[in-house]
């Protein structure tokens, strides 16, 4: 399996990763940071998108009240 962030192999069996709650691998933060920081940079993005969604959709935005 490979690194979701910067698509390094990694041998399931050995160590020096991570599987997240969402089944995507990661390098182990302790030893690459910067993978996780970019993945949890994409879900922090996703998820303001996915809240920018539903407040659009029920019609309630800072702009209307």
């Amino acid at each position: 399996m490979e690194c979701k962030a910067c698509g390094r192999e990694h041998d399931v069996n050995r160590g020096g990763w991570v599987i997240l709650a969402t089944d995507d691998l990661i390098c182990d933060p302790v030893d690459r940071p910067d993978c996780w920081e970019k993945v949890s940079g994409w879900y922090i993005q996703r998820r303001e998108e996915e809240q920018l969604k539903h407040d659009l959709n029920r019609g309630l935005t800072n702009a209307n009240t």
